[in-house]
């Protein structure tokens, strides 16, 4: 014969509608309702940042010059994220970074150009300085440097 809970209350009345029954209940219930209350940073949802636009690194910004084309410019950075409708001779690069805390991070880039080709950088862009060799300023330089010096060498 399968048990059903109408047995347990004729089986254990005294236990069943009692005052201190009920009482029980209630506690547990606002004991539940504290833990969860009380474990707001244990029981948050995982917030992640949040990255938006063009991101630009050093190498980027070093490769970048004064004088270079707008195709020149979409090879080295890619495509802007905003192009000004009325004055498309300005291109913007804008990033923001929003942290899981709430604080937001933001950078920007603007290049304008005259004629075709880029005339003004303008940018927050803050990258700490390399240290960098005294002879050669870049690997190509250097091989330059060699190279010149294995030609001279020779003749």
């Amino acid at each position: 014969m399968p048990f059903s809970f109408a047995q347990l209350n004729t089986l254990i009345p005294a236990l069943v509608n009692t005052t201190a029954t009920k009482l029980l209940k209630q506690s547990v219930v606002v004991a539940l309702m504290l833990l969860t209350v009380g474990c707001k940073g244990f029981l948050s949802p995982h917030k992640i940042a949040i990255q938006q636009g063009n991101i630009v690194t050093q190498d980027m910004m070093d490769k970048l010059k004064v004088g270079m084309t707008p195709r020149q410019v979409r090879y080295v950075l890619g495509t802007p994220l905003v192009v000004d409708a009325l004055h498309d001779e300005h291109w913007h690069y804008l990033y923001s970074l929003r942290l899981a805390d709430g604080s937001t991070i933001a950078k920007s880039l603007t290049l304008t150009f005259d004629q075709g080709i880029v005339n003004e950088i303008n940018t927050d862009y803050e990258f700490p300085k390399a240290a960098k060799p005294d002879e050669a300023t870049s690997a190509s330089e250097a091989t330059d440097e060699v190279n010149n010096e294995i030609n001279t060498s020779a003749s």
